[in-house]
């Protein structure tokens, strides 16, 4: 695994497959191996419904662990397309959009926070601002912490995605990073 994934929080694996199955029969089989019920003992995987930044026909794929509920593991995103020989898979395994909003979110007010307080510090010298400057800057420290602690806990997730997929679907792995 890449070091970019635990630190990254706007990470993005894309894997691109052919499948000579019409996509509503893909679309059939990856739900038939998924539920929207937590199975906090199986390993089988669980799906996320559509949501306000989600498209309809994406299907979103994640590992259920009884630990925790990890905004930051990683979610595989389907999109089945329909090409001449069959369908077209596109896996992007990646955070909710939800989760990459928020994190920007809190970067952009951490970072403008820590920015004002340094222009702060350098116009007045001011021991407060350079102080709050500081904060901010552990600030986004942490973040980038628990977003590396969350991902660590949800190492081997991205495996177990791309080998359902290609389980699911009949997909022989094509190269050695395609391998689980």
């Amino acid at each position: 695994m890449r070091r970019q994934f635990y630190w990254n929080p706007w990470f993005q694996d894309r894997r691109v497959y052919f499948v000579p199955l019409p996509p509503d029969r893909c679309h059939e089989l990856l739900l038939q191996s998924s539920s929207r019920q937590r199975d906090w003992f199986n390993v089988r995987m669980a799906r996320l419904g559509p949501g306000i930044l989600t498209r309809r026909d994406d299907l979103w794929f994640y590992c259920p662990t009884f630990w925790s509920r990890n905004a930051s593991r990683p979610y595989a995103r389907v999109r089945l397309r329909k090409v001449p020989t069959g369908s077209g898979v596109d896996v992007l395994i990646t955070a909710t959009p939800t989760w990459r909003a928020a994190v920007a979110a809190l970067y952009g007010l951490a970072g403008f926070i820590t920015f004002l307080s340094f222009a702060s510090f350098a116009s007045f010298a001011s021991w407060q601002a350079l102080y709050m400057a500081l904060l901010g800057v552990a600030f986004l420290g942490l973040m980038l912490l628990i977003n590396a602690i969350g991902r660590w806990f949800a190492a081997d997730d991205p495996r177990h995605l791309l080998s359902h997929v290609r389980e699911r679907l009949g997909i022989i792995a094509t190269s050695s990073a395609d391998a689980p």
